[in-house]
């Protein structure tokens, strides 16, 4: 994607705007400025998934929130199966075909997921309610991707084709995205399903899904989970 602000790319009159702020517009203007695309995280993206998984901190004391981030560590089946994916992702770079395949069994077993070792994902990965999830091989996520349950990222019956998930994006339950790409910072709603590359921004309803400029009050959340939960 090229550099542009996102009132370029979006039906929006020119004195509506955004509706955000001078920050909030830089940080956006900042997440265009490439192709919505981070580069495949390694293991170092864990603490980032755990981050997201974390509550965040609010007006909790020190020790409360060790406690916090203790009950999260142990008890959180979404950082668990980032974990798992990152280790098969792992092994999987290293050429080491059978403990890769090991992780994705498991993962397919105890979460009934295929999360396949060679998704290429970008860091602050988020599973709220890891069950039922499918994501093809060749798909690419971005950084601070949410994935809800049942959602399918395939790629609809066309070899060729690849799923795209920009940075920031959230993709609520039973959600499909059939070989498209979908901007950085869009919402696709839940059982929404998407057969056309949906722009940055956008939040995408329906089945088959229909697009519309996101508000500024998603804009804000998508801008805060992307730069304020995970560390650009």
């Amino acid at each position: 994607m090229s550099s542009r602000t996102l009132t370029e790319e979006r039906p929006w009159d020119g004195h509506r705007g955004t509706g955000l702020d001078e920050a909030e517009q830089a940080r956006l203007n900042r997440t265009l400025a490439g192709d919505g695309q981070a580069a495949p995280a390694g293991l170092a993206a864990i603490w980032d998934d755990f981050i997201m998984h974390c509550p965040e901190r609010g007006q909790r004391s020190g020790f409360r929130q060790a406690l916090v981030i203790l009950m999260y560590l142990v008890g959180s089946p979404g950082f668990h199966l980032c974990l798992l994916h990152r280790l098969g992702a792992f092994c999987h770079r290293r050429g080491l075909a059978l403990p890769a395949l090991a992780f994705e069994k498991f993962i397919y077993h105890w979460y009934h997921c295929i999360v396949p070792s060679s998704l290429r994902a970008g860091k602050g990965l988020w599973f709220p309610h890891p069950l039922s999830i499918v994501i093809a091989d060749n798909v690419r996520l971005g950084d601070a991707v949410t994935i809800y349950q049942g959602v399918q990222l395939v790629n609809g019956g066309q070899r060729k084709s690849q799923v795209t998930i920009g940075d920031g994006t959230l993709l609520g339950a039973d959600a499909m995205v059939l070989g498209r790409r979908v901007g950085p910072l869009s919402v696709v709603g839940a059982r929404a399903v998407v057969v056309r590359d949906l722009a940055a921004g956008h939040v995408a309803m329906g089945h088959p899904a229909t697009a519309e400029p996101a508000s500024p009050l998603v804009l804000r959340d998508r801008i805060h989970v992307l730069h304020d939960r995970v560390v650009w």
